[in-house]
């Protein structure tokens, strides 16, 4: 068999119906642990995605609804929009053990970058993914478009419209037409401080390396975010310690959650690209109470994805299920209103016969 045949055999046409889906599905709820929001320009026509691979759409008007049965037979952690389509996989090299999906029409299906890829898929608004050194944007008509090898394997991505950025075991590097230029950050030593590409700027005040990204401007770090573009490390509050982290569409902004267990409340952290102001918000207990769930937020990892848009909405979705929307105004502006809802199953009844094909 050919390496091409190969690769082919690998692609899903269809699979199994996942864990939660009911079989009249009229406005039922669903048990899906929730993985990633797949951002849209407008957060209520998001899209989020199940770890499975379970799919709700955002219908505008703060509802997201799973029309379709299936899934994937590997757990994801991110997701973005390319195009009419949703890319979705790993977020680090650490977790990755299988290629891209992709979702269109309800229907998922494998992104053939390379044999036996294990892919890193990019945070961000761009689709991007990589596995081992080699980067591929995944954003274009037909099949994806292999960008300039990495100087060493990837493990972490960002990527926007405006660039993409990697984090390697070197140190960080973004795309300079088709090379790869170092980060270097202020104060590191050894391999780390640059990424194997060509020579770069030294930031001062810069981390030494970085737990992942937002997109391309920004990398998270252990205790704040890092903005590349303004060479400007971000802190966040004291006591606040962050369960998602993500940018809008433009790439300025980025927004961050958690749950701290001593108050219910669902803390909020805006920060604006260019600026070291850092705007609080909270989705109070009694708001998020109100919606269907599988449990209380009681701990960072109950926050499974944030999302921006450039009109100031921010949407939270937690691991159970639960979404918090806040529609307008900015944080601490007073004209934000918190709303509270669950996902839910919409789904074709049963037909009779064989089940789905499944992947293992």
């Amino acid at each position: 068999m050919t390496a091409r045949a190969v690769v082919a055999a690998t692609v899903i046409a269809a699979l199994a119906g996942v864990r939660g889906a009911s079989a009249d599905g009229a406005g039922s709820g669903s048990s899906a642990a929730i993985a990633a929001i797949a951002v849209a320009d407008d957060v209520r026509r998001s899209t989020i995605v199940g770890v499975g691979g379970q799919v709700y759409d955002g219908d505008g008007r703060g509802a997201w609804v799973r029309t379709a049965a299936g899934g994937v037979g590997d757990d994801l952690a991110v997701a973005v929009r390319a195009g009419t389509t949703v890319i979705a996989g790993a977020a680090d090299a650490a977790t990755a053990h299988a290629p891209p999906f992709r979702e269109r029409a309800g229907v998922w299906e494998i992104v053939p970058i390379a044999l036996h890829a294990h892919a890193v898929v990019a945070r961000g608004t761009r689709a991007v993914a990589a596995a081992g050194k080699q980067v591929f944007a995944l954003d274009r008509a037909g099949a994806p478009a292999a960008l300039p090898d990495a100087p060493a394997v990837v493990l972490a991505i960002g990527a926007t419209a405006g660039g993409v950025a990697i984090a390697t075991d070197h140190g960080v590097a973004r795309l300079d037409g088709t090379r790869w230029r170092a980060i270097e950050m202020s104060g590191s030593a050894g391999p780390r401080g640059a990424a194997g590409g060509q020579r770069g700027d030294a930031i001062d005040g810069a981390p030494s390396s970085v737990v992942g990204f937002a997109s391309d401007r920004w990398a998270i770090t252990a205790t704040g975010v890092f903005d590349v573009t303004a060479r400007a490390a971000v802190a966040w509050p004291a006591g606040f310690v962050a369960g998602a982290v993500a940018a809008d569409a433009a790439g300025d902004v980025v927004a961050a959650a958690a749950a701290p267990a001593s108050s219910g409340d669902l803390a909020v952290v805006v920060i604006r690209a260019g600026s070291t102001r850092v705007d609080r918000d909270a989705v109070p207990a009694a708001v998020l109470a109100g919606a269907a769930g599988s449990g209380a937020a009681s701990s960072p990892a109950a926050v499974a994805a944030v999302a921006i848009d450039r009109d100031g909405r921010v949407l939270v979705a937690l691991r159970d299920g639960r979404i918090a929307l806040r529609d307008n105004g900015h944080a601490g502006s007073g004209a934000a209103a918190w709303t509270a809802t669950g996902v839910r199953d919409s789904l074709p009844a049963d037909r009779p016969g064989s089940p789905p094909a499944a992947s293992h």
